[in-house]
């Protein structure tokens, strides 16, 4: 698997396990399809990748569709609520320094209403160089961890 598939399922992993009855996956997968459906969604997908220095250390935005049906209890900005908490907590775990979304809109075809959310990462890309290139092998997040953030993870 290739480092940003990785991350993603990495995250996507994480916030399956705490946001209750919301089922998350990376991207759109095929079974989503079928909408529209009866419970709430979260892809996730990257949005976006800086490298501002060149040197390794990179921004990376990474972008979570939410999908709630119309007449779900508070709606798409009580599960990016849900959102921001999880990844806020996780913050030494995964370098987050932002997030953000957008306005809520109804998209007709799935009869679902829609927020695209993002978050910021630090991180460094790792690289390692042989004769027919320089392939990607790593993305390592920055983890910074007090005795505070280990309290709240738990």
């Amino acid at each position: 698997m290739d480092p940003f598939t990785e991350l993603k399922q990495q995250v996507a992993d994480y916030l399956g396990e705490r946001l209750e009855q919301i089922q998350v996956a990376t991207e759109y997968p095929a079974v989503w399809g079928r909408l529209p459906c009866k419970q709430p969604r979260v892809a996730v997908g990257i949005d976006r990748l800086e490298l501002p220095n060149g040197d390794g250390q990179a921004q990376i935005t990474l972008r979570f569709d939410i999908l709630c049906p119309v007449g779900y209890p508070g709606g798409c900005q009580t599960i990016f609520e849900q959102l921001c908490t999880a990844l806020l907590r996780a913050r030494g775990q995964f370098g987050v320094c932002a997030v953000g979304c957008g306005e809520v809109e109804y998209r007709r075809e799935w009869d679902m209403l829609l927020l695209c959310a993002k978050t910021t990462l630090h991180g460094m890309i790792g690289w390692s160089e042989d004769d027919s290139g320089v392939p990607l092998t790593q993305v390592l997040l920055k983890q910074k961890r007090s005795v505070e953030d280990e309290q709240i993870a738990k």
